[in-house]
Protein backbone atom coordinates (compact mmCIF):
# COMPACT_ATOMS: atom_id res chain seq x y z
CA UNK A 1 0.00 0.00 0.00
CA UNK A 2 1.69 3.34 -1.13
CA UNK A 3 1.16 6.62 1.38
CA UNK A 4 -1.16 8.51 -0.84
CA UNK A 5 -3.54 4.83 -0.75
CA UNK A 6 -3.08 4.10 2.99
CA UNK A 7 -4.79 7.88 3.55
CA UNK A 8 -8.14 6.22 1.77
CA UNK A 9 -10.57 4.29 2.28
CA UNK A 10 -10.33 1.05 0.15
CA UNK A 11 -12.53 -1.66 0.05
CA UNK A 12 -10.79 -3.62 3.14
CA UNK A 13 -11.91 -0.73 5.17
CA UNK A 14 -15.46 -0.83 4.39
CA UNK A 15 -16.07 -3.97 6.50
CA UNK A 16 -14.44 -2.61 9.75
CA UNK A 17 -17.06 1.13 9.11
CA UNK A 18 -19.90 -0.99 9.55
CA UNK A 19 -18.80 -3.24 12.10
CA UNK A 20 -18.48 -6.49 9.82
CA UNK A 21 -15.00 -6.87 10.42
CA UNK A 22 -13.22 -9.63 11.75
CA UNK A 23 -9.84 -7.89 12.12
CA UNK A 24 -9.95 -4.46 11.63
CA UNK A 25 -12.40 -1.63 13.76
CA UNK A 26 -13.23 2.06 12.87
CA UNK A 27 -10.44 2.88 15.09
CA UNK A 28 -7.56 1.46 13.18
CA UNK A 29 -8.88 3.06 9.88
CA UNK A 30 -8.87 6.02 11.43
CA UNK A 31 -5.35 5.27 12.71
CA UNK A 32 -3.83 4.43 9.18
CA UNK A 33 -5.61 7.26 7.71
CA UNK A 34 -4.45 10.20 9.71
CA UNK A 35 -0.77 8.34 10.36
CA UNK A 36 -0.51 7.35 7.29
CA UNK A 37 1.51 4.18 8.05
CA UNK A 38 0.01 0.57 6.73
CA UNK A 39 -0.21 -2.40 8.99
CA UNK A 40 2.45 -4.97 8.20
CA UNK A 41 1.34 -8.21 7.06
CA UNK A 42 -0.54 -10.78 8.70
CA UNK A 43 0.50 -14.23 7.90
CA UNK A 44 -3.01 -14.74 6.19
CA UNK A 45 -2.42 -11.48 4.06
CA UNK A 46 1.35 -13.02 3.49
CA UNK A 47 -0.40 -15.85 2.43
CA UNK A 48 -2.73 -14.46 0.22
CA UNK A 49 0.06 -12.38 -1.72
CA UNK A 50 2.70 -14.50 -2.29
CA UNK A 51 -0.02 -17.53 -4.02
CA UNK A 52 -2.23 -14.81 -5.52
CA UNK A 53 -0.37 -15.51 -8.88
CA UNK A 54 -1.03 -18.82 -8.71
CA UNK A 55 -4.65 -18.54 -7.83
CA UNK A 56 -4.82 -16.17 -10.89
CA UNK A 57 -3.44 -18.55 -13.14
CA UNK A 58 -5.68 -21.32 -12.33
CA UNK A 59 -8.24 -18.78 -12.67
CA UNK A 60 -7.96 -18.30 -16.08
CA UNK A 61 -6.90 -21.48 -17.17
CA UNK A 62 -9.69 -22.76 -15.28
CA UNK A 63 -12.65 -20.35 -16.32
CA UNK A 64 -11.36 -19.01 -19.72
CA UNK A 65 -11.16 -15.76 -18.58
CA UNK A 66 -8.99 -13.01 -20.39
CA UNK A 67 -7.46 -10.83 -17.58
CA UNK A 68 -5.68 -7.15 -17.95
CA UNK A 69 -4.04 -7.00 -14.44
CA UNK A 70 -4.77 -5.46 -11.75
CA UNK A 71 -6.48 -1.87 -10.88
CA UNK A 72 -6.71 1.38 -8.74
CA UNK A 73 -9.48 3.64 -8.70
CA UNK A 74 -9.91 7.03 -7.85
CA UNK A 75 -13.11 8.69 -8.34
CA UNK A 76 -13.31 12.76 -8.14
CA UNK A 77 -17.42 12.35 -6.83
CA UNK A 78 -15.32 10.63 -3.50
CA UNK A 79 -11.46 11.85 -2.91
CA UNK A 80 -11.34 10.26 0.17
CA UNK A 81 -12.44 6.85 -1.50
CA UNK A 82 -10.03 4.27 -3.54
CA UNK A 83 -10.61 0.72 -4.66
CA UNK A 84 -7.59 -1.82 -5.54
CA UNK A 85 -8.88 -4.72 -7.81
CA UNK A 86 -6.76 -7.67 -7.86
CA UNK A 87 -7.77 -8.15 -12.03
CA UNK A 88 -10.13 -7.12 -14.57
CA UNK A 89 -11.51 -10.04 -16.30
CA UNK A 90 -13.34 -10.43 -19.41
CA UNK A 91 -15.17 -13.58 -20.77
CA UNK A 92 -15.95 -14.10 -24.53
CA UNK A 93 -18.79 -12.04 -26.09
CA UNK A 94 -19.19 -10.08 -22.39
CA UNK A 95 -18.04 -7.05 -20.93
CA UNK A 96 -15.44 -6.46 -18.14
CA UNK A 97 -15.86 -7.49 -14.55
CA UNK A 98 -14.24 -7.48 -11.40
CA UNK A 99 -11.49 -9.86 -10.21
CA UNK A 100 -11.06 -11.03 -7.18
CA UNK A 101 -8.49 -13.64 -5.25
CA UNK A 102 -8.28 -15.36 -1.93
CA UNK A 103 -6.73 -18.16 -0.49
CA UNK A 104 -8.23 -19.96 2.83
CA UNK A 105 -7.18 -22.31 5.03
CA UNK A 106 -9.56 -25.90 5.44
CA UNK A 107 -10.76 -25.04 8.59
CA UNK A 108 -12.53 -21.78 6.85
CA UNK A 109 -13.84 -23.25 4.31
CA UNK A 110 -16.87 -24.17 6.24
CA UNK A 111 -17.98 -20.32 5.82
CA UNK A 112 -18.26 -20.45 2.04
CA UNK A 113 -21.25 -21.59 0.09
CA UNK A 114 -21.00 -23.63 -3.23
CA UNK A 115 -19.54 -21.92 -6.32
CA UNK A 116 -21.72 -20.00 -8.83
CA UNK A 117 -23.09 -18.51 -5.71
CA UNK A 118 -22.54 -15.31 -3.80
CA UNK A 119 -22.17 -17.16 -0.20
CA UNK A 120 -19.35 -15.44 0.89
CA UNK A 121 -18.19 -14.41 4.14
CA UNK A 122 -19.58 -10.98 4.78
CA UNK A 123 -16.08 -9.22 5.34
CA UNK A 124 -15.33 -10.18 1.36
CA UNK A 125 -19.09 -9.40 0.44
CA UNK A 126 -18.65 -5.95 1.53
CA UNK A 127 -15.45 -5.28 -0.23
CA UNK A 128 -16.50 -6.62 -3.83
CA UNK A 129 -19.78 -4.48 -3.61
CA UNK A 130 -17.22 -1.95 -2.90
CA UNK A 131 -14.55 -2.61 -5.44
CA UNK A 132 -17.56 -3.13 -8.43
CA UNK A 133 -19.80 -0.35 -7.36
CA UNK A 134 -16.85 2.13 -7.79
CA UNK A 135 -15.53 0.07 -10.76
CA UNK A 136 -19.02 0.98 -12.57
CA UNK A 137 -19.23 4.63 -11.39
CA UNK A 138 -15.69 5.63 -12.95
CA UNK A 139 -16.22 3.08 -16.03
CA UNK A 140 -13.29 0.60 -15.67
CA UNK A 141 -15.52 -2.33 -16.02
CA UNK A 142 -18.80 -2.84 -17.76
CA UNK A 143 -20.44 -5.80 -16.10
CA UNK A 144 -22.50 -5.54 -12.91
CA UNK A 145 -20.75 -8.87 -11.18
CA UNK A 146 -17.56 -10.02 -10.00
CA UNK A 147 -15.97 -13.01 -9.36
CA UNK A 148 -13.87 -14.31 -6.48
CA UNK A 149 -11.95 -17.06 -6.84
CA UNK A 150 -10.72 -18.63 -4.17
CA UNK A 151 -8.09 -21.53 -3.34
CA UNK A 152 -8.68 -23.77 -0.55
CA UNK A 153 -5.40 -24.82 0.85
CA UNK A 154 -5.38 -28.66 1.40
CA UNK A 155 -9.02 -29.76 0.15
CA UNK A 156 -9.27 -28.57 -3.65
CA UNK A 157 -6.49 -28.81 -6.18
CA UNK A 158 -8.49 -25.18 -8.26
CA UNK A 159 -10.37 -22.45 -7.20
CA UNK A 160 -14.00 -21.96 -6.14
CA UNK A 161 -15.13 -19.20 -8.09
CA UNK A 162 -18.25 -17.31 -6.73
CA UNK A 163 -20.17 -14.45 -8.54
CA UNK A 164 -21.43 -11.48 -6.71
CA UNK A 165 -23.96 -9.67 -8.19
CA UNK A 166 -23.85 -5.86 -8.18
CA UNK A 167 -26.70 -4.21 -5.33
CA UNK A 168 -27.07 -0.67 -5.86
CA UNK A 169 -28.54 -0.04 -2.55
CA UNK A 170 -25.55 -2.07 -0.63
CA UNK A 171 -22.72 0.12 -2.45
CA UNK A 172 -24.76 2.94 -1.79
CA UNK A 173 -25.18 1.62 2.14
CA UNK A 174 -21.15 1.35 2.23
CA UNK A 175 -20.52 5.01 0.58
CA UNK A 176 -22.80 6.65 3.18
CA UNK A 177 -21.27 4.54 6.33
CA UNK A 178 -17.69 5.44 4.67
CA UNK A 179 -18.66 9.61 3.59
CA UNK A 180 -20.09 9.64 7.59
CA UNK A 181 -16.76 8.31 8.98
CA UNK A 182 -14.81 10.66 6.97
CA UNK A 183 -16.93 13.67 8.20
CA UNK A 184 -17.33 12.88 11.77
CA UNK A 185 -13.82 11.74 12.27
CA UNK A 186 -10.93 12.11 9.97
CA UNK A 187 -11.83 15.39 8.91
CA UNK A 188 -11.91 17.05 12.29
CA UNK A 189 -8.85 14.46 13.70
CA UNK A 190 -11.99 13.05 16.29
CA UNK A 191 -11.03 9.31 17.02
CA UNK A 192 -13.90 6.93 17.09
CA UNK A 193 -14.84 4.76 20.22
CA UNK A 194 -12.52 2.01 21.08
CA UNK A 195 -14.52 -1.48 19.99
CA UNK A 196 -12.44 -4.02 20.25
CA UNK A 197 -9.16 -2.85 22.48
CA UNK A 198 -6.60 -5.83 21.99
CA UNK A 199 -6.36 -4.57 18.53
CA UNK A 200 -6.45 -1.35 19.21
CA UNK A 201 -3.28 -1.06 20.74
CA UNK A 202 -1.46 -0.75 17.96
CA UNK A 203 -3.18 1.63 16.16
CA UNK A 204 -3.57 4.16 19.06
CA UNK A 205 1.38 4.17 19.18
CA UNK A 206 0.85 5.46 15.45
CA UNK A 207 -0.99 7.89 16.45
CA UNK A 208 0.40 8.91 18.93
CA UNK A 209 4.13 8.12 18.58
CA UNK A 210 5.38 11.46 20.37
CA UNK A 211 4.39 13.56 22.80
CA UNK A 212 3.41 17.30 21.59
CA UNK A 213 1.60 18.81 24.40
CA UNK A 214 3.16 19.99 28.11
CA UNK A 215 1.69 17.83 31.04
CA UNK A 216 -2.24 18.63 31.55
CA UNK A 217 -3.62 18.98 35.21
CA UNK A 218 -6.74 16.92 35.61
CA UNK A 219 -8.87 19.98 36.17
CA UNK A 220 -8.20 21.40 32.86
CA UNK A 221 -9.41 18.68 31.44
CA UNK A 222 -12.74 18.16 29.68
CA UNK A 223 -15.48 16.23 31.49
CA UNK A 224 -15.20 13.62 28.84
CA UNK A 225 -11.34 13.38 29.88
CA UNK A 226 -11.78 13.62 33.37
CA UNK A 227 -14.44 10.52 33.96
CA UNK A 228 -12.03 8.45 31.20
CA UNK A 229 -9.23 9.19 33.69
CA UNK A 230 -10.45 7.88 36.66
CA UNK A 231 -12.24 5.18 35.06
CA UNK A 232 -8.58 3.82 34.26
CA UNK A 233 -7.83 4.79 37.81
CA UNK A 234 -10.84 2.89 38.82
CA UNK A 235 -10.02 -0.46 36.71
CA UNK A 236 -6.30 0.18 38.09
CA UNK A 237 -7.70 -0.31 41.37
CA UNK A 238 -9.68 -3.33 40.59
CA UNK A 239 -7.00 -5.22 38.58
CA UNK A 240 -4.72 -4.81 41.72
CA UNK A 241 -7.18 -5.97 44.14
CA UNK A 242 -7.77 -8.94 41.78
CA UNK A 243 -4.35 -9.28 41.26
CA UNK A 244 -3.66 -9.44 45.36
CA UNK A 245 -6.54 -12.20 45.53
CA UNK A 246 -5.01 -13.93 42.65
CA UNK A 247 -1.36 -13.96 45.06
CA UNK A 248 -3.59 -14.87 48.43
CA UNK A 249 -5.21 -17.68 46.11
CA UNK A 250 -2.23 -19.13 44.93
CA UNK A 251 -0.01 -19.29 48.18
CA UNK A 252 -3.31 -21.23 50.04
CA UNK A 253 -3.41 -23.21 46.86
CA UNK A 254 0.26 -24.38 47.62
CA UNK A 255 -0.40 -25.47 51.05
CA UNK A 256 -3.17 -27.33 50.10
CA UNK A 257 -1.32 -29.04 47.49
CA UNK A 258 1.49 -29.70 49.89
CA UNK A 259 3.35 -32.63 48.33
CA UNK A 260 1.19 -33.42 45.42
CA UNK A 261 1.97 -33.01 42.15
CA UNK A 262 -0.85 -30.85 41.04
CA UNK A 263 -4.98 -31.11 40.46
CA UNK A 264 -6.81 -32.50 37.91
CA UNK A 265 -10.59 -33.51 37.31
CA UNK A 266 -11.52 -30.28 37.96
CA UNK A 267 -15.16 -29.07 37.13
CA UNK A 268 -16.13 -27.57 34.08
CA UNK A 269 -17.37 -24.69 35.14
CA UNK A 270 -14.04 -23.38 36.65
CA UNK A 271 -12.61 -23.00 33.27
CA UNK A 272 -9.61 -24.97 34.30
CA UNK A 273 -8.62 -28.11 33.10
CA UNK A 274 -5.57 -29.40 35.46
CA UNK A 275 -3.29 -27.27 37.96
CA UNK A 276 0.19 -29.22 37.84
CA UNK A 277 2.81 -28.07 40.36
CA UNK A 278 6.01 -29.80 39.77
CA UNK A 279 9.73 -29.12 39.95
CA UNK A 280 11.37 -27.03 37.39
CA UNK A 281 13.93 -29.53 35.39
CA UNK A 282 16.68 -26.36 35.36
CA UNK A 283 16.32 -23.34 37.25
CA UNK A 284 15.99 -19.81 36.03
CA UNK A 285 18.62 -18.30 33.76
CA UNK A 286 19.74 -14.57 35.33
CA UNK A 287 20.81 -13.12 31.83
CA UNK A 288 22.50 -10.11 33.59
CA UNK A 289 25.10 -12.33 35.04
CA UNK A 290 25.54 -14.42 31.84
CA UNK A 291 26.19 -10.74 29.99
CA UNK A 292 28.79 -9.65 32.80
CA UNK A 293 30.44 -13.55 32.43
CA UNK A 294 30.42 -13.05 28.80
CA UNK A 295 31.75 -9.77 29.05
CA UNK A 296 34.61 -11.04 31.37
CA UNK A 297 35.18 -14.05 29.07
CA UNK A 298 35.60 -12.32 25.81
CA UNK A 299 37.08 -8.80 27.04
CA UNK A 300 34.15 -6.78 25.14
CA UNK A 301 34.15 -3.39 26.69
CA UNK A 302 30.20 -2.14 28.54
CA UNK A 303 30.91 0.02 25.99
CA UNK A 304 30.44 -2.44 23.08
CA UNK A 305 27.74 -4.53 24.76
CA UNK A 306 25.99 -0.95 25.28
CA UNK A 307 26.32 -0.46 21.25
CA UNK A 308 24.80 -3.74 20.85
CA UNK A 309 21.65 -2.81 23.09
CA UNK A 310 21.46 0.04 21.02
CA UNK A 311 21.49 -1.37 17.66
CA UNK A 312 18.73 -3.74 18.82
CA UNK A 313 16.48 -1.48 20.43
CA UNK A 314 12.88 -1.08 18.92
CA UNK A 315 11.36 1.77 17.45
CA UNK A 316 10.91 4.94 19.96
CA UNK A 317 7.53 5.07 21.43
CA UNK A 318 5.39 6.58 24.54
CA UNK A 319 4.82 4.53 27.31
CA UNK A 320 2.29 5.03 29.89
CA UNK A 321 4.04 5.53 33.71
CA UNK A 322 1.41 5.64 37.06
CA UNK A 323 2.57 7.36 40.47
CA UNK A 324 0.95 6.74 42.84
CA UNK A 325 0.64 8.88 46.07
CA UNK A 326 2.45 6.29 47.89
CA UNK A 327 5.08 6.36 45.51
CA UNK A 328 5.74 10.24 46.05
CA UNK A 329 8.61 11.19 48.56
Amino acid sequence: MTPEDAKKIGGSDVAALVGLSPWATPLTVYARIVSGEGQPDSPALRRGRLLEPVVRAMYAEDEGVHLYGPLGLRTSVHDWARASLDDVGQRPGRGRHAVEYKTAKREEAGAWGEAGTDDVPDYYLTQVHWYCGLGLEVGAIEEAVAELAVLFLGVEDSPRVYRIRHDPDVYGWLLEAAERFWRDHVEPRRPPQPTNPAREVEAVRRLYKRDMEPLADFATLSPEDRATVLTYAEARRLAKEAERAAEDAEVRLKLALGWRAGVTGLPADSGLKRLAWTADKQGKVSWKDVAEALASETGVSRERLLSLVDAHRGEAGRTLRVTELKEER
